[in-house]
């Protein structure tokens, strides 16, 4: 094939290969076909700036078409793959504009572009640590933790709490530490559109006194880092002191003098404590039969209820609708009974006329 000058001076504008954002350590590639409109064939090939291949496998690039003649009316592919990959790209929203040109023999030269943003789905927490505070030991604690996808994907993500290995509390063993997490999660995955949010519940209930700390790693689809959000938070354990463990009475006659004992039960904890006495608080039993049939009808291991003082009762909405319950099921039962009795009250007329 002999040599074919081009035209001097002689340029068209710009074309543009231009693959959006790309995502690191993808490959993706771009077909461009070249069509010889006429009137001779066409002298291609493909010239890099500078005279150079210098730079274009080091950006991920690679360019697949060789010098060759188009006869007119005929097509052309030029392939164009660019695989960006870690060891290329340190920096993420790198903006790639890689240049070339098309040299058409007798005819002119076609300056093409290359343009990309190498990039990675994201995620970003409002907070990189979540101070629970003190929290007595069985309460439950709600906190938001603010996600937002400030990047230019779509990003599909999900979160689990990790343990830290700095154990903080000497007096626990690890044991009752993997009894029941003291952090959890319930609904830990989703997707974000670009410029979008959502919110991630964080639930801190201590299981045990002292200072703990772990952490929610949240992972990112095609994402090679993690974001990790520290959880602290303290357990305060209920404490009561009773002056004595066991009460002995002198021995005494039938009916004479009434006998008393005393002993003092004193709360040594920080904070106002809730204790009774299981075999003469009845209220405590309508309050546990509640409990159980709010489990049972929502089949539930853990009720939730709402934050209540010391002493306080069950909130009145519970109590009214677990009465509304049973007499619900009173009706239905005195129903069926009746239906029973209607039946055998049909069955023996009908025997009676036979």
């Amino acid at each position: 094939m002999h040599k074919a000058m081009i035209v001097p001076n002689f340029q068209t504008p710009p074309y543009l290969v231009d693959f959006g954002y790309v995502i690191l350590d993808t490959a993706v590639h771009y077909t461009v076909l070249i069509f010889n409109y006429g009137p001779i064939n066409a002298d291609v090939k493909p010239v890099p700036i500078g005279g150079k291949k210098s730079g274009l496998e080091e950006s991920g690039l690679a360019i697949q078409f060789k010098r060759t003649s188009i006869h007119v009316g005929d097509t052309k592919e030029l392939f164009v793959i660019f695989h960006p990959t870690v060891e290329n790209y340190t920096k993420l929203d790198y903006e790639l504009r890689f240049p070339f040109y098309l040299d058409v023999g007798h005819g002119p030269r076609i300056p093409i572009e290359i343009r990309a943003v190498v990039t990675v789905p994201t995620i970003t927490p409002k907070l990189t640590v979540l101070e629970f505070g003190e929290l007595r030991c069985g309460d439950c604690l709600k906190k938001a933790l603010v996600l937002q996808n400030n990047g230019h994907l779509i990003t599909e993500w999900n979160a689990a709490i990790q343990r830290s290995n700095r154990r903080k509390s000497k007096n626990v063993s690890l044991d009752e530490i993997r009894k029941k997490p003291t952090f959890f999660l319930k609904d830990a995955n989703g997707i974000l559109e670009p410029g979008t949010g959502c919110v991630l519940d964080v639930y801190f209930e201590p299981q045990y006194e002292g200072y703990v700390e772990w952490n929610v790693v949240i992972n990112v689809n095609q994402n090679p880092s993690k974001v990790v959000v520290n959880l602290k938070g303290t357990g305060l354990k209920p404490t009561l002191k009773i002056s004595t463990e066991e009460i002995e009475f002198e021995p005494v006659l039938p009916y004479v003098r009434k006998c008393e004992k005393y002993f003092s039960v004193k709360n040594v904890s920080s904070f106002p404590i809730e204790f009774y006495f299981a075999d003469y608080d009845s209220e405590i039993d309508e309050e546990e039969r509640v409990i159980n049939l709010l489990m049972c009808l929502y089949r539930r291991s853990d009720l939730y209820i709402p934050p209540r003082k010391a002493g306080d009762k069950l909130p009145r909405a519970f109590i009214e609708f677990y009465h509304r319950v049973f007499e619900s099921l009173r009706e239905k039962l005195i129903k069926i009974e009746k239906e029973k009795k209607r039946n055998r009250t049909t069955t023996v007329v009908t025997k009676l006329h036979r």
